[in-house]
Order: C-alpha cells, then sequence, then structure tokens
C-alpha cells in the first residue's frame, strides 16, 4: 500500500520551493558531477537542516533518490522538473534582456516568473523569441500597433 501511495504522490507537479531545490541540485550536478546539502543551502541561501528536511521530503515524493551520508541522485522526473524550470527561466531572462532590462534583473525577475507563466505562453513566447533573435526590442503587440518608441518602450495613447 505504501508503494501505491508513493507513486501518486510522486505524480504530482513540485511547489515553487522545490522547483527552485530541484533546478539548483540539477545546476550543482552539471557543473560539478553531484550536490551536497551544505552547497544547496549556499546557493539557496539557506540553513543546513531546512535543505536536509526538503531533500528528504523531495525524495519521499519521487523527485530525488537522497541517503543520508551517501548523496543526492535525481530521479527522471526530479530531472524534467528541473530541466524545464532552466528552459523558462532561459526563455523568460531572454526575452527580459530583449525589453532592455539589464542582466542581474532580468535574471532576478525570470526567478520569479518562471513558476507562473502556462505552458501556452511559453509556447508562444519561444516561437517569438525565433523570429526575431538578434532584435527582441518590443513585444509583437508594440511593433504590430505602430507603438515602437526608439527607447525600446511603448509609445502613450
Amino acid at each position: 500500500m505504501i508503494r501505491n501511495k508513493e507513486k501518486a504522490r510522486s505524480g504530482r507537479r513540485a511547489s515553487e520551493a522545490e522547483q527552485d531545490y530541484l533546478e539548483a541540485i540539477h545546476e550543482l550536478i552539471e557543473a560539478k558531477g553531484y550536490a551536497k546539502a551544505v552547497e544547496i543551502a549556499q546557493r539557496l541561501q539557506l540553513k543546513g537542516p531546512s535543505v536536509t528536511r526538503m531533500v528528504q521530503k523531495l525524495s519521499r515524493d519521487g523527485f530525488l533518490k537522497y541517503e543520508k551520508y551517501r548523496g543526492i541522485i535525481m530521479t527522471r522526473q526530479g530531472r524534467a522538473t528541473a530541466t524545464d524550470m532552466q528552459h523558462r527561466h532561459h526563455l523568460l531572462r531572454k526575452f527580459l534582456m530583449g525589453l532592455g532590462v539589464d542582466a542581474e534583473t532580468a535574471n532576478a525577475d525570470a526567478e520569479g516568473m518562471e513558476h507562473h507563466v502556462s505552458r501556452k505562453t511559453l509556447k508562444c513566447l519561444a516561437n517569438w523569441l525565433a523570429r526575431s533573435p538578434k532584435k527582441v526590442a518590443q513585444p509583437p503587440s508594440a511593433v504590430s500597433q505602430g507603438k515602437a518608441q526608439p527607447g525600446g518602450g511603448e509609445g502613450r495613447e
């Protein structure tokens, strides 16, 4: 019975906090080949015990495999969630920077937005960015309505 419960729980969508953890863990594993709780804590600016509790929860929910003193391994579901978040972040950051937002602000804003934008919107954004890879100055509505201004902002009506 516990097995069925774990299977059902592992099919749920990760919360925003869990998504942030998975993204950080994935980035550490990509960079170093492994992730330790202390490094996750540093990256997310959290305390070690909080990270340990979340890693244990993510393990129970099927996003990670975690054994105390052995390390963290991402499951297929954990990797899929992490790469989805990275993709969302990249698209949003690229879009914001194309609007003229500085890199630091674009990165911070994309971090918050990545959790809330729909797949449909992301698909449209990706298609739009693909059509205008070098010059992402204004959203399509501003350009098509003739409101584009040289500074990258929209005109006032």
